[in-house]
């Protein structure tokens, strides 16, 4: 057997036992779930007021790119000031052609009436997530500032 045909097997070999090696890490690796998304973190909640109007938004980071969110807020009944935003994930997985399975985060945005703020609390899938309120500007839905006739931020 020539130099050449030594080579040729040789590689053959190699990749035959590189391809194995994958199969059985992948194969081990099937059927296991998606990792669940981290309970210890803190969703950073966007507060605004404007005119008799509050607006509460963030994100929520869930495991791949399907998810739909669907969102709401209830009056909590323990306590007359404080707000429940109610986040449902819906998972589109099988219903898309395309996803990443990577983390991703999806937008919410509550705005309800009301002449003064309350404090909130965050529901994500029937489990309450802590919370951290931040305060800013009014802003649009588009996300832009609105400005005063004066040229001013109010």
């Amino acid at each position: 057997m020539g130099i050449g045909k030594g080579i040729i097997v040789f590689s053959g070999l190699l990749s035959l036992v590189v391809l194995g090696g994958l199969y059985f890490f992948l194969d081990s690796s099937r059927g296991t779930p998606l990792p669940a998304p981290k309970d210890d973190r803190v969703i950073v909640v966007t507060h605004s007021s404007k005119d008799g109007v509050q607006r509460y938004l963030g994100e929520v980071t869930l495991a791949h790119s399907c998810f739909r969110i669907e969102q709401d807020m209830y009056p909590d009944p323990k306590d007359t000031e404080k707000r429940i935003i109610v986040l449902k994930s819906v998972d589109q997985l099988m219903d898309m052609r395309l996803c990443s399975v990577i983390p991703t985060q999806y937008s919410f945005d509550v705005i309800t009436e009301s002449d003064t703020p309350f404090s909130v609390a965050l529901v994500l899938d029937g489990k309450e997530l802590p919370v951290r309120i931040r305060e800013r500007e009014w802003q649009n839905p588009i996300g832009n500032t609105v400005l005063d006739p004066t040229g001013r931020n109010k």
